[in-house]
């Protein structure tokens, strides 16, 4: 049973994933990329033209969630 203060199964809260947000400088679009739920690395494609792009969290990290990716 969910108290007040603590989030029930299926809420945002506890839906809740690490993106980061990527504008492609290749195609002018932008799209965000989820890390899967416990891991470091992720990776992420162009929605035009499929170019390939891989992220992986540090120890030290990064307080930016916005990047660009060019070629």
């Amino acid at each position: 049973m969910a108290t007040p203060n603590s989030p029930s199964e299926g809420s945002s809260q506890s839906r809740e994933r690490i993106w980061v947000s990527v504008m492609f400088d290749c195609c002018r679009t932008y799209q965000r990329v989820y890390f899967p739920k416990g891991k470091t690395r992720a990776s992420g494609s162009c929605p035009r033209c499929l170019r390939r792009i891989n992220f992986q969290l540090s120890e030290e990290g990064n307080l930016g969630r916005f990047f660009i990716a060019e070629e």
